[in-house]
C-alpha cells in the first residue's frame, strides 16, 4: 500500500496533464500512487473503495460538479484531504468547509506546491508508514502517545499497548507532523495532545507515564508546546 494515493479529477485533458505533472515534480522520491479521471462519475466509483489520502478536484465538471463529489467523499468511512481547483472565484463560499484548499487556474507550482504541503500534514496527523527490513507498518499517528529510543530499537507507546521497530528516532521523526510532535530529550518524542501536566524536570501523559525534560532541549521544546497551546 503507498503511503499517499492520489486521486486528480480533471475533465479538460490538457489541465489534467499539468496537474499530474506537478505532482509528480512535487513528491520527487516519495512513493505516491496517483490515478488520473476525466469523469466525476467514473471518479466515484473508484473512489468508493480506493480509500485515497489526497484528492484534487476541478470544481466545474458535468454532473456531478466537483463540489458535489467532495460531499459525498466527506460521507466515507475515511475521508481524503481534498483540494478544489477551478477557473472562477464564485464557487469559494460553496465549497468552505468541504475542501483544505482552493485553488485558482491556471495553476502554478508555488501556490500549488503550498497547499500539497499543507495537506501531507494533515495527512501524517492521521496515518505514517514504516519499513523495517521486509515488513511495512501502518502507524495511526493520533493514537501515539510518545516514543522513546531503547537500545537499537524505538518503542512507540499508544497508552496501553506499544509496538517495537528496528528504527533510528529520527527516521519516524521526519515522516511526523511537526505541529503536534516534539522531542523533550534526545531519546524521546511525545505527541503534545497527549500531555497531561508539565514541570520543569518531566511531562505527565494521559496513561500516567512519566518523560523526562532534558536542559538541553528544554527551550526548544518549551516553545513547540507554546505554540501548540496557542493554535
Amino acid at each position: 500500500m503507498p503511503l499517499c494515493r492520489v486521486g486528480i479529477c480533471e475533465d479538460e485533458a490538457e489541465d489534467l496533464a499539468m496537474l499530474s505533472d506537478l505532482l509528480k515534480k512535487y513528491q520527487r522520491a516519495s512513493d505516491w500512487e496517483i490515478l488520473t479521471f476525466q469523469s466525476s462519475g467514473a471518479f466515484l466509483q473508484t473512489a468508493v473503495s480506493a480509500c485515497f489520502d489526497l484528492v484534487l478536484l476541478d470544481i466545474e465538471m458535468d454532473p456531478p460538479d466537483g463540489i458535489s463529489v467532495a460531499r459525498r467523499l466527506a460521507e466515507l468511512e475515511k475521508p481524503p484531504v481534498t483540494i478544489f481547483t477551478t477557473k472562477s472565484n464564485v464557487y469559494a463560499m460553496k465549497g468552505y468547509g468541504i475542501a483544505i484548499q482552493y485553488l485558482q487556474k491556471p495553476l502554478t507550482e508555488a501556490p500549488l506546491f503550498e497547499a500539497l504541503d499543507a495537506a501531507m500534514q494533515e495527512i501524517r496527523a492521521f496515518r505514517i508508514q514504516l519499513k523495517t527490513g521486509s515488513e511495512t507498518s501502518f502507524i495511526p499517528v493520533r493514537e501515539i502517545e510518545y516514543l522513546e529510543t531503547v537500545g537499537h530499537y524505538v518503542i512507540i507507546h499508544f497508552g496501553e499497548r506499544e509496538l517495537r521497530l528496528r528504527l533510528q528516532l529520527s527516521v519516524i521523526q521526519d515522516q511526523l507532523p511537526q505541529f503536534y510532535f516534539a522531542a523533550p530529550h534526545k531519546s524521546y518524542i511525545v505527541n503534545l495532545a497527549h500531555i497531561a501536566s508539565a514541570s520543569s524536570t518531566f511531562l505527565t501523559l494521559d496513561s500516567g507515564a512519566r518523560v523526562p525534560i532534558s536542559r538541553g532541549k528544554a527551550e526548544s521544546f518549551n516553545q513547540a508546546f507554546f505554540r501548540f497551546l496557542g493554535r
